[in-house]
């Protein structure tokens, strides 16, 4: 992240005898800040931590994003035996998962505005007809259900302006 003297066009560097020196941006060459980018850099948060950065212009920023999944789920399984010939078995699964994704963008939060949801339902059923003690004959069928989407609470402008990568000359 930009320190607050970086983000008001204020260049620190050390000079040949490792002296520590500042120069406004703005007085070495004639021109105007636009106003496009000062308002990129101004969103982006202030420093808190010296462990990154180069400690004249740049500096870090560390938090903790949140990374939850909860895995809720039901199954249930049941056999019923009509007959010594015919027998008939079902399973449901159930299962809700929803889950935040701290990995997809670029964000400064600590709740990630980017999360899936996820609900699956599952259904097995099986009738099972024995017709002779060497003919056996069964049916399977069922069907998945997968309601899944990604949630993203960002807002996007028209335009995105990438590379904003800021290193030491």
């Amino acid at each position: 992240m930009l320190t607050p003297g970086a983000r008001n066009g204020i260049f620190t560097y050390r000079d040949t005898a490792g002296n520590i020196q500042s120069k406004a941006l703005a007085s070495l060459r004639q021109f105007v800040t636009d106003p496009a980018v000062k308002a990129m850099i101004d969103q982006l948060p202030q420093p808190n931590s010296t462990v990154l950065g180069d400690g004249l212009n740049t500096s870090g920023y560390q938090f903790n994003a949140r990374n939850n999944e909860y895995r809720d789920q039901f199954v249930y399984r049941g056999d019923y035996y009509l007959s010594s010939k015919h027998s008939f078995s079902g399973t449901y699964n159930y299962i809700d998962n929803p889950t935040d994704r701290p990995d997809l963008g670029a964000f400064y939060t600590t709740v990630p505005p980017v999360s899936n949801t996820i609900t699956d339902h599952l259904l097995s059923l099986t009738w099972r007809w024995t017709a002779s003690p060497t003919l056996t004959n069964e049916v399977r069928g069922g069907f998945m259900r997968a309601d899944t989407a990604f949630v993203d609470s960002n807002t996007y402008s028209n335009s995105i302006v990438a590379g904003l990568l800021f290193s030491s000359p």
